[in-house]
């Protein structure tokens, strides 16, 4: 408590939020404009993506009801869509791993040239590796997630209008 009532009697520190204050502000008037054209153009792009989107899924619903089995096609594709996700996310941290039991045992490296993979490729089973492939499992377990939820909704809809066809 009583540092910061140090800094609150301190004229520096004043002098540096008064400062600061008036340079964010300059920058926020100048950026405003820009800023407000920028998110017009991105709401306007988003939303021609989404309509398109919603063209594409009404299609693939007409699609459905034509051929049910083209449902179960695409829930195929997307439980496929979301093992090769899960795959990259255990890989993910797999790669660390690996690449300490590389550095543990040098003798894994003879086995890897064995194979006919380079044992120089360190970099290979490093961070970036794993971050790159937890971002990528992540996004495509999200895009994935996604359609699964369109194929419930497809099948719930072709569900329904098959109970009214017959009754």
């Amino acid at each position: 408590m009583e540092a910061i009532q140090a800094r609150l009697l301190d004229l520096e520190w004043w002098f540096t939020v008064v400062i600061v204050g008036l340079v964010v502000s300059v920058v926020a008037s100048y950026a405003r404009d820009g800023l407000s054209r920028g998110l017009s153009a991105v709401s306007q792009t988003y939303g021609r993506h989404a309509d398109a989107r919603r063209a594409r899924q009404a299609e693939l619903l007409r699609d459905f009801r034509a051929s049910p089995a083209l449902l179960v096609i695409e829930y195929m594709r997307t439980f496929f869509g979301l093992g090769i996700s899960l795959a990259l996310i255990s890989g993910s941290f797999l790669l660390p791993a690996w690449n300490t039991l590389r550095k543990a045992f040098p003798e894994v490296d003879l086995a890897v040239s064995v194979l006919g993979l380079a044992p120089s490729t360190n970099e290979v089973f490093g961070v970036g590796a794993a971050i790159l492939a937890l971002f990528g499992g992540m996004y495509f377990w999200a895009r994935f997630q996604g359609k699964l939820r369109f194929c419930e909704r497809a099948r719930k809809e072709l569900r329904d209008s098959l109970r009214r066809h017959r009754t």
